[in-house]
This record gives structure tokens, C-alpha cells and sequence, in this order.
């Protein structure tokens, strides 16, 4: 199952209060990095490019979440419309 949208905005939220950014400016950071437009309403594939860098750069570290940490691993490795395998 992928990441519900309250989930990535967690995820921004945390590394926001990590960096001492507001949201807005936590997301233009990441979007850029990532290469993408920046916008506040991003598209499922555009969430994944965001998700991808940060697993990259290490920022997941800022999560301190390791549950979080590995449902963002398995959504990036995930395929559309199929479900991973056991």
C-alpha cells in the first residue's frame, strides 16, 4: 500500500521541524533537489522523486521513525497496480 497523502506531509512536517523550515520552503528544498516543480500538491510520481531523494541524501535520518523509514523503502520499490510478493 502506498503513502496516504496526511503520511508525506508527516514526513515533510518532521523534516521541517528538523531543519527549522517551514513546510513550504522543506518541500521547494526537496522538490528541487529531486528535480521536479515545485508545488504543494504533487502528484503520486512526483511524491516518489521527493521520497527517492530523501532516501539518497540519507535525510531519512531526521525521520527518527524506523517503521516510517521502511513503509517509504517499500512504496519506492512497489510497482503501480501490483502488490510485492511475500
Amino acid at each position: 500500500m502506498g503513502l496516504t497523502d496526511k503520511e508525506f506531509n508527516d514526513i515533510i512536517e518532521k523534516l521541517s521541524r528538523a531543519w527549522r523550515k517551514s513546510f513550504s520552503e522543506t518541500l521547494r528544498d526537496l522538490c528541487t533537489e529531486a528535480g521536479i516543480e515545485f508545488k504543494l500538491t504533487l502528484s503520486a510520481q512526483e511524491k516518489k522523486e521527493v521520497l527517492r531523494k530523501l532516501i539518497e541524501k540519507d535525510y531519512k535520518k531526521y525521520l527518527n521513525d524506523e517503521e516510517l523509514e521502511q513503509k517509504i523503502i517499500d512504496w519506492l520499490e512497489s510497482k503501480r497496480g501490483r502488490r510485492k510478493s511475500e
